[in-house]
């Protein structure tokens, strides 16, 4: 039955509802193996999957599993990254909407490939505890709104087991593989309202434009179908997010940005989701909704409701200090010129491999960002660690970055808003 599945797919044929689940049940209780998961996959990514295929995958992964309740609880929030370089929204905008009032229920995956994940940054948080029952899980979010999750063996056990299968082949890149992924744990999750944030360029799995978009309408056609309100963001990944890249250095620019100390693009695109799930929260203009956004980081509000729910869930939590308490290795420029490019996939990956082999290293700020003016030794990055680094690894960072004697346009960030 099994290699009749894969081969119909190996031939293009579109598999039905009952065969997907075979597949999907099949690989959760271990009777196929790696070798013959990987082989369905790889057909996946080559002849791919119809919208109704990806439904039915979809539906399969999200039934693995646990699927979460929330009646009596009122409305409850949800977003999700497509996943990027330096992008730490979720540590902002959740906080930020729990101070509104809003429940968000969030839980994330670890980093995939070069990418950062939010189950690994909340770790940060020494103490924290983001493997939940459901039962704890609820009492969290019913005092502070909140609940920062990471997916546990009984939540979308197929994703989990299929996530990891897919990052260690190298099947990553795939619209049907990534949609049925991302909501299949949406759905397990139970909130009302999704919003997505679809990244597409060099720092994301999409690299064009084209397939950002075709990924974004599947989702958002997923969800529609089962009665969720949603919405889809279309946003830049052709440099890093924010300004840090390294899981302790973007806690603690998220925690900046909530005592409203920073102004970039991390800022403008958390205000922005925020308000957007917001204002779908409780029906009011984006205007109305954005108004009491830019508020409660204000007045402080949010910055003490992310202490809340740190501290709720068992973790310490710390402001940073003014001055980043590490060794500042400087990469600089060897010419005049303008920014180019930043190679945000490459430097990703770099963090993660140095991060792997020096754990004392934190990570990199971006000292210069694309279209911006630059001459003869100024800093592009600043890398900082506990430990000395060596001329060669600040050196490999220097290639992340190519300049151009030519002006550049600067990087528009939000392209569409799929509704």
């Amino acid at each position: 039955m099994i290699k009749s599945i894969i081969a119909q797919k190996k031939q293009g044929k579109n598999l039905t509802q009952n065969e997907i689940a075979e597949i999907i049940n099949s690989y959760i209780q271990n009777k196929i193996d790696d070798k013959q998961m990987t082989s369905f996959l790889k057909a996946v990514f080559k002849k791919g999957m119809s919208q109704a295929e990806t439904y039915f995958l979809t539906k399969a992964m999200q039934n693995s599993g646990k699927t979460f309740d929330f009646k009596g609880l009122g409305t409850v929030v949800d977003k999700h990254s497509t996943g990027g370089v330096g992008d730490n929204t979720s540590l902002i905008i959740v906080p930020i909407l729990a101070s509104l009032g809003t429940k968000v229920f969030k839980i994330s995956g670890g980093g995939l490939g070069f990418t950062g994940g939010t189950a690994d940054k909340i770790l940060q948080f020494k103490g924290i505890k983001n493997q939940l029952e459901f039962k704890e899980a609820k009492k969290v979010l019913q005092k502070t709104n909140a609940c920062f999750l990471t997916q546990t063996d009984d939540i979308v056990p197929a994703d989990k087991k299929i996530y990891a299968l897919r990052n260690k082949t190298g099947l990553i890149q795939n619209v049907p593989l990534i949609a049925s992924s991302i909501v299949s744990k949406k759905l397990a999750c139970g909130a009302n309202i999704v919003l997505l944030d679809v990244k597409f360029g060099d720092g994301a799995f999409m690299k064009n434009y084209k397939n950002a978009e075709d990924l974004a309408v599947s989702m958002v056609e997923i969800l529609k179908k089962e009665n969720k309100k949603t919405c889809a963001v279309l946003t830049s990944m052709e440099e890093p997010l924010g300004d840090f890249v390294g899981d302790q250095l973007e806690v603690r620019e998220a925690i900046k940005t909530l005592q409203g100390k920073t102004k970039n693009n991390l800022q403008k695109l958390s205000v922005l989701f925020a308000s957007k799930l917001f204002s779908m929260a409780k029906n009011i203009s984006f205007k109305d909704a954005k108004n009491q956004v830019l508020e409660t980081i204000k007045n402080g509000n949010a910055l003490k409701k992310l202490e809340e729910i740190v501290v709720a869930q068992s973790g310490i939590f710390e402001l940073p200090k003014s001055k980043i308490q590490a060794k500042i290795f400087d990469v600089k420029s060897t010419k005049n010129g303008f920014v180019k490019k930043i190679k945000t996939e490459n430097l990703g990956y770099l963090c993660k491999e140095v991060s792997k082999n020096f754990p004392q290293f934190l990570g990199v700020e971006i000292k210069k960002r694309t279209g911006e003016k630059i001459e003869k030794n100024d800093n592009i990055f600043l890398i900082y660690s506990n430990n000395d680094l060596s001329k060669k690894i600040i050196n490999k960072f220097k290639k992340c970055v190519v300049t151009s004697k030519e002006k550049i346009n600067k990087i528009k960030l939000i392209e569409k808003i799929i509704e």
